[in-house]
């Protein structure tokens, strides 16, 4: 779903509950991005990280509606 993020580490994360964003900072890894990047979620009602250690080698992210989180 998000190409380049395989083996990237993410290296900062900023959320703003009143612009309703999640940034993600990346480092590149050993996956397909070769330079640093950001991955800016807009539109955001929440988010989790249960480990939210840094850096942070990703494996990948995946997008679940509202109701899936809801419903745990």
């Amino acid at each position: 779903m998000f190409p380049g993020v395989h083996d990237s580490e993410i290296v900062a994360y900023s959320a703003d509950s009143r612009n309703a964003e999640l940034v993600l900072t990346f480092a590149p890894g050993t996956g397909s991005a070769k330079d640093g990047f950001r991955l800016i979620f807009r539109g955001v009602a929440a988010h989790q990280f249960v480990y939210p250690e840094l850096p942070s080698i990703v494996l990948a992210l995946s997008e679940l509606p509202a109701e899936t989180l809801l419903q745990k």
